[in-house]
């Protein structure tokens, strides 16, 4: 499986809100893209397997600065 750099923006409490790439290409440019989150919300730039990126959302949490499996 492949790994790809993303964007998890997640409240406080560590629930995932939003997962999206980092990077894009628009007419042969490559762009960094910056996340922001709203209120009570933090962003943690990591490294998943592609085929988890969707699941995130009911699979992992965010403690501390980690992306980590529910219990």
């Amino acid at each position: 499986m492949a790994r790809t750099k993303m964007a998890v923006v997640h409240k406080l409490s560590g629930e995932i809100v939003a997962v999206g790439p980092t990077s894009a290409t628009v007419g042969g440019v490559d762009l960094e893209g910056i996340a922001i989150g709203g209120h009570d919300e933090a962003i943690l730039v990591t490294e998943v397997e592609e085929d988890d990126v969707l699941g995130l959302f009911k699979t992992h949490v965010v403690v501390g600065q980690e992306l980590r499996p529910r219990d």
